[in-house]
């Protein structure tokens, strides 16, 4: 059975414990997207296993949309399905108290060595610096232009609006939907600066501050 078939509660999905899984605060982001919600994530799964998983539709809870600079707005929703193909970048919110728990041992056992990579990438409608992590002899642009998983899991990112430059998030880990992806490249000094990213016909100004 589809997992979004039925539009019963996540109470009565049984995932809404912290015994079955895990509360994550969330940021979503999008072409005309800008929203913060609850996520529950089943135990056996982290946030990047989960969307992995999802088909057609992301089901939040406490979803309060977003300003286009971030501030909250007046309108919440209970209960809300996201399409998947609107969102361009998940962010785990800063105010999120949320962790992994589980055994460590597990956690060791997962553990494959991996090398970050510093990216600056475009999107129709943002740009997005952040790290992503390779296995030793990975190939970026192999990992880049491969169909799965469909959001790329990033570290240390930022993201601006491509019309004006202004942040739109950052978030000390993020995925990025890659279908949303036009363009990228490596930073080897491990700073995104978008001067060095040619965009044919833009231009930017200075770069502008976090805060």
């Amino acid at each position: 059975m589809s997992q979004f078939a039925p539009w019963e509660s996540l109470e009565e999905q049984g995932q809404c414990s912290s015994e079955n899984g895990s509360s994550h605060r969330i940021e979503l982001i999008g072409s005309q997207l800008r929203a913060t919600a609850d996520l529950e994530v089943p135990a056996t799964q982290r946030v990047s296993d989960y969307f992995g998983l999802l088909q057609g539709f992301c089901r939040v809870s406490d979803l309060v949309l977003l300003t286009h600079l971030g501030k909250p707005s007046r309108i919440r929703l209970q209960e809300a399905r996201i399409r998947l193909d609107d969102i361009a970048v998940v962010g785990e919110s800063r105010q999120c108290s949320c962790s992994d728990t589980r055994p460590a041992e597990t956690l060791r056992a997962l553990f494959v060595p991996k090398r970050p990579h510093r990216l600056v990438v475009m999107t129709p409608d943002h740009l997005i610096y952040g790290d992503t992590h390779l296995a030793q002899n990975g190939s970026l642009t192999a990992f880049i232009d491969a169909e799965h998983p469909r959001f790329v899991p990033m570290t240390n990112v930022r993201v601006r609006w491509l019309a004006d430059r202004r942040l739109a998030g950052r978030f000390n880990f993020a995925l990025l939907h890659r279908s949303h992806v036009m363009g990228f490249e490596l930073q080897a000094d491990g700073d995104a600066a978008v001067e060095s990213f040619h965009i044919p016909g833009a231009h930017f100004g200075a770069d502008q501050s976090w805060s």
